[in-house]
């Protein structure tokens, strides 16, 4: 039996190969895999990094199906299904992915530059590197959640967006989605080794500086959230 994270590596492998020389045509095969797993579970899932994307991926559609901006995901969705999303504060976020990073991945997951990052100590050996990096360019875990939650306000209500803290998951159970997965939030899904980094006050007021614009999504989708 192969495990999860040795099958995320294959994974990765093959589309690091195949979307290269066949673009259009993986995107295409890729927009109609995903969207039979949406139909079928009657929602799409905008799956934000870090914040609880594979518990509720693997609930709702037995599979992790990517992370996808949320101005796509309004785009594609021809049959107007509603939207879910979960937003996460963004300093225990950033420390949840760099200790993913630092320890290469979770338990069914992958990250690239692991070699990199394992020589990392700190919030602030993180910060350095990714503050010269932009943020297309980033590791989907350190992209801000505005990132993917990219859409205007008019495209809001047209998306028929769903918002839920990650503090408050347990409000999600009892969504029509999800009572038949019998989901249970109390447990956690591709765990990361558990690495404590010590931070200071400069650090906690850098990671609230780089990530600004994620503290003001509660305002801006208020009439979205749970």
């Amino acid at each position: 039996m192969v495990s999860e994270r040795a099958s995320a590596k294959i994974k990765s492998a093959i589309v690091r190969v195949l979307r290269p020389v066949l673009p259009s045509v993986w995107d295409r095969a890729y927009l109609f895999y995903r969207h039979a797993f949406y139909n079928k579970a009657g929602v799409i899932f905008c799956h934000v990094p870090k914040n609880a994307g594979s518990k509720i991926n693997f609930a709702l559609y037995g599979r992790r199906l990517g992370h996808i901006r949320l101005s796509q995901l309004i785009r594609e969705n021809k049959k107007r299904l509603p939207i879910l999303a979960v937003w996460r504060e963004p300093i225990e976020r950033f420390l949840s992915a760099c200790a993913y990073a630092r320890g290469g991945g979770g338990t069914d997951g992958i990250i690239a530059d692991a070699e990199l990052y394992r020589g990392m100590n700190g919030p602030s050996d993180f910060l350095n590197y990714l503050q010269n990096l932009p943020e297309a360019r980033r590791d989907p875990v350190f992209r801000s959640q505005s990132y993917y939650f990219d859409v205007s306000p008019s495209e809001i209500g047209r998306g028929g967006l769903v918002i839920c803290r990650i503090s408050e998951l347990m409000k999600l159970e009892s969504l029509k989605w999800f009572r038949r997965s019998g989901i249970n939030f109390s447990t956690r899904r591709n765990v990361s080794e558990k690495i404590t980094m010590e931070q200071s006050n400069a650090d906690i007021q850098r990671i609230e500086a780089f990530y600004a614009d994620d503290y003001g999504i509660p305002d801006r989708f208020k009439s979205c959230f749970l």
